[in-house]
């Protein structure tokens, strides 16, 4: 994994889930993006992840996310 790799997924960490900012799910996430344990109602793509944050900040508004080690490099 690159920097530039560890510098998304922060990005993605920080601004969707611990801002909630769903603007930023178009910019980090492919528009066919697939989530493999999605709820049964969940629409899929960009619009499925912008659920299932949603669904998961309603539930606990004050969620925040810490990435005290990121590891990626060599075979880890």
């Amino acid at each position: 994994m690159s920097q530039d790799e560890k510098a998304w997924f922060r990005k993605g960490q920080d601004e969707i889930w611990n801002k909630g900012n769903l603007d930023a799910v178009g910019e980090l996430f492919a528009t066919d993006v697939v989530i493999h344990n999605a709820a049964p109602d969940n629409p899929g793509g960009l619009e499925g992840v912008k659920y299932t944050v949603s669904g998961i900040r309603a539930a606990f508004p004050d969620i925040q996310f810490v990435i005290e080690d990121l590891i990626a490099e060599g075979d880890k």
